[in-house]
């Protein structure tokens, strides 16, 4: 999830009055920080809104900003991450992102005081697979191609009868997987198999066999999220010709600041 927002507030942001906003610089500071339930904080991405037009040269990430959050009466100080620049974290083991718990980010840069609110959303219920495991055929020439099962399909299903929002991502966890198709790059060299779905209010999303392309063990995660991660997904619609200002639930800046839980399951991709 890291990183995949910041070009789209980049593309936003020129939906902007352009009395506001400068092609050739920006000092607007963007946030891109995420909660996960039970999980420690090292998701939290700060830099500087890119201009239209920039120099190949130039670096965006901001790591001298002062980032805290706040949860209960306790403050905790992010620091920035080694060799990654713009991300932040938290190293202590006494902060805890918990379920129901509210957390406010306060963040100061050049002069200027960021903040944003949070409050981690319940945790899915009810996350099951119609199936455990799923053959599928290995494909070594073009007739095996044509001749493959489409129909075949995983079917996720989880509790939401109030019409909350989630999302699934589904990944390939084996260290080195084979590829189901032969013909490319010889069955094996590439990136472990993942998907991520953009977030829904349904209770059910179906994997497809098409679109599975490595056996061996997969995980299902299923992520409940917030209204402000919904909405910031639902804004790629809108026509930037009618967009006044960036969609963004920061104070004094523009992003995001979200929290999710989330559960897991697993199915195996087996060749018959």
């Amino acid at each position: 999830m890291k990183r995949h927002l910041i070009f789209a507030f980049l593309l936003i942001g020129l939906g902007c009055d352009t009395q506001n906003f400068s092609p050739y610089n920006s000092e607007t500071v963007v946030i891109e920080g995420f909660l996960y339930a039970g999980v420690p904080v090292d998701s939290f991405y700060v830099s500087e809104l890119i201009p239209l037009i920039s120099d190949e040269d130039s670096t965006y990430e901001i790591n001298d900003a002062e980032v805290y959050l706040s949860w209960g009466d306790s403050d905790f100080l992010l620091t920035p991450m080694s060799g990654n620049d713009g991300y932040y974290e938290y190293s202590g083991s006494d902060l805890s992102i918990e379920v129901g718990e509210s957390y406010q980010m306060n963040l100061t840069y050049a002069g200027k005081e960021i903040s944003a609110n949070t409050t981690v959303p319940s945790s899915p219920t009810g996350l099951t697979l119609s199936l455990e495991s799923i053959e599928i055929e290995e494909i070594n020439d073009f007739e095996d191609l044509q001749d493959r099962n489409d129909t075949l399909l995983i079917e996720v299903q989880w509790n939401n009868s109030s019409g909350d929002f989630y999302y699934v991502v589904v990944e390939n966890i084996e260290s080195n997987p084979k590829e189901i198709n032969q013909m490319d790059f010889g069955g094996m060299g590439r990136p472990n198999f993942q998907i991520t779905t953009e977030p829904t209010s349904l209770d059910v999303h179906n994997i497809r066999a098409m679109e599975l392309s490595q056996y061996g063990t997969h995980r299902v995660v299923l992520y409940h999220v917030n209204q402000e991660y919904a909405d910031l997904f639902e804004s790629y619609d809108q026509d930037s010709r009618t967009l006044t200002e960036p969609l963004t639930n920061i104070d004094n800046g523009v992003g995001i600041f979200s929290s999710f839980s989330s559960d897991t399951t697993y199915f195996e991709v087996l060749k018959p």
